[in-house]
């Protein structure tokens, strides 16, 4: 076997759920941010039938339990505790993509097990697992641990903003709220650019998830981007991941890596045909 592996799964759904187009969508790969986007729905779900809202829940507390050497500003806060709204750890969640807000919600909802519970049971979604109680990679090596914060399948990614989006108009306000906070995610690794130079005619509203670890000799790296497509005139949903393991001749750059996904990308997406317009 090659010391130099590429794995890459897309699954593209349909508003009905149905398979337009799918390579490797049942095979698991690391998620890393982008479970923070199921950890906020189910987040949003547990306040609203406890509290009605999520502005009627108590504030939440973040200590050093929670702090991370992950993305995110909040760990610049700590070790002093602090009080927080579910609202901003909602929010730091998914703009900031904060790891520390992160670790406050998997708390608020119970610790992994019930997260990985509540996604099965409320989701209906199996191929989704946090893998973490926390978010921290301090002295984690990747390649050794190949799934640090959660594992997933390209094919229940989409199923899942397939299940929460499909039918907009039905959205409450706190659902519709988080899915606009995914519209201004900066990153669309999707294709290889930022959200800002993305076509007019093209809406990819989602969380990414990236991860690296790269030495003179070795390099893993892993990427995962999903959420709704609005692209020729049709609405789609959209998973895809990517992840190498390279350790074996010239080293490939990060640029070169989030182009190849790009292109596989964008190639997977290319033959759906545009919905007529009503």
């Amino acid at each position: 076997m090659s010391s130099n592996e590429t794995s890459y799964a897309i699954t593209v759904l349909d508003t009905d759920g149905s398979v337009l187009v799918e390579s490797n969508g049942l095979a698991l790969f690391e998620t890393m941010s982008s479970i923070k986007s199921p950890i906020g729905t189910l987040a949003i779900n547990k306040a609203c039938e406890l509290k009605g809202s999520i502005d009627d829940e108590d504030d939440l507390m973040v200590t050093t339990t929670h702090n991370s050497n992950g993305s995110g500003k909040l760990k610049d806060s700590l070790p002093s505790a602090f009080p927080i709204t579910l609202r901003n750890a909602l929010y730091h969640n998914i703009i900031e993509s904060d790891c520390v807000a992160t670790n406050v919600l998997i708390d608020y909802l119970g610790g992994k097990d019930t997260v990985n519970d509540k996604i099965r049971r409320e989701m209906g979604i199996v191929g989704i697992e946090l893998v973490t109680e926390r978010i921290n990679f301090e002295g984690v090596n990747h390649r050794e641990v190949p799934f640090q914060v959660g594992r997933g399948t390209t094919r229940d990614f989409a199923k899942y903003y397939q299940q929460i989006w499909s039918d907009s108009s039905e959205l409450i306000d706190e659902h519709r709220w988080h899915r606009n906070l995914h519209k201004l995610v900066n990153t669309a690794r999707l294709f290889g650019v930022g959200q800002r130079e993305l076509a007019r005619s093209v809406s990819w509203i989602h969380k990414t998830g990236s991860g690296e670890d790269v030495n003179d000799s070795n390099l893993y790296s892993t990427m995962m981007d999903a959420g709704e497509l609005q692209i020729n005139n049709r609405t789609l949903y959209v998973a895809a991941a990517l992840t190498v393991n390279h350790s074996d001749g010239p080293m490939p750059s990060r640029a070169d890596i989030l182009a190849d996904f790009a292109e596989r990308n964008t190639k997977a997406i290319a033959d759906i045909p545009s919905r007529p317009a009503a």
